[in-house]
């Protein structure tokens, strides 16, 4: 869950584990998702924000147990819950993206949603500036107004939406998949890892969690044009192992996912029958 699944009431003879995959984002970070607080009626919305923020609180109390997604998800569980959590990955489907004896191509990939935090204006002035090939995957909101961006440069290519044999054929051609954004954990680093492709990533959040500095990519420091720039002129191919590159997504494969959730739920299960027969 990351919204209200969490505040389901359940009878008191079920055990209620919640994996949460972020902490309700418009209401306890707004600076990544706005929409609590801009359009009309502020003063109305910042009324309403405060109530649900306080239901919110509340209704993470009711799961037995919570699992988070990443570390990352585990502090801001603790920081707005105030509530302990263990960290479960969300999987990758490595078994589908799969190395690809095919070469190379000459361009950078990035697969995302087209919204404004997801950081894809900056990817784009990066590439401009860099004059280097870019190939854009996803649809959203934002799509008009980057396209408007990207006008007059045609090595800035929209692909739009694209079933997912596309984009892993466009994950193992790719020179670097570009990750921009600050996110809870982050599937596309790993999808594109999978198939030996090394990552260049903004260096918060989730992706401090898959990607491997100098081993499956590199980071850039600060969320600017000019930091993206640096990372990918310091970027060489010839560095990167594709089957080291691999290896490291295959942690995340999704027999490991089923074999720590099952872990998980089994020890849950049993200390909630413990902590029953003590009533």
């Amino acid at each position: 869950t990351s919204d209200a699944a969490k505040g389901v009431i359940t009878s008191p003879t079920t055990c209620h584990v919640s994996y949460c995959h972020t902490p309700t984002r418009y209401l306890w970070e707004p600076w990544m998702d706005t929409r609590a607080t801009t359009g009309a009626f502020k003063s109305l919305r910042r009324l309403i924000v405060s109530y649900l923020r306080v239901w919110d609180l509340q209704a993470a109390q009711r799961p037995d147990f919570i699992m988070a997604n990443s570390k990352n998800i585990a502090t801001k569980v603790k920081q707005y819950y105030h509530r302990s959590s263990e960290v479960l990955y969300p999987p990758v489907d490595a078994k589908f993206f799969e190395l690809a004896q095919q070469p190379k191509q000459d361009f950078f990939l990035l697969v995302s949603r087209l919204a404004g935090h997801k950081k894809v204006d900056l990817a784009i002035k990066a590439f401009i500036k860099l004059k280097q090939p870019l190939k854009i995957v996803g649809e959203g909101p934002e799509k008009k107004r980057l396209e408007k961006l990207a006008k007059d440069h045609p090595q800035i290519e929209f692909l739009g939406f694209q079933p997912d044999n596309i984009v892993r054929d466009l994950y193992q051609q790719a020179k670097a998949f570009i990750f921009p954004q600050e996110e809870d954990f982050g599937i596309t680093p790993l999808e594109a890892m999978a198939c030996g492709t090394p990552v260049i990533a903004y260096g918060k959040g989730g992706a401090l969690e898959t990607v491997v500095s100098k081993e499956t990519g590199l980071f850039f420091k600060q969320p600017t044009t000019d930091s993206l720039i640096a990372a990918v002129k310091e970027f060489k191919p010839d560095q990167f192992d594709k089957q080291r590159i691999r290896k490291r997504a295959l942690e995340f494969d999704q027999p490991v996912f089923q074999q720590n959730l099952k872990q998980l739920i089994e020890k849950y299960y049993q200390r909630y029958q413990q902590k029953d027969n003590l009533r």
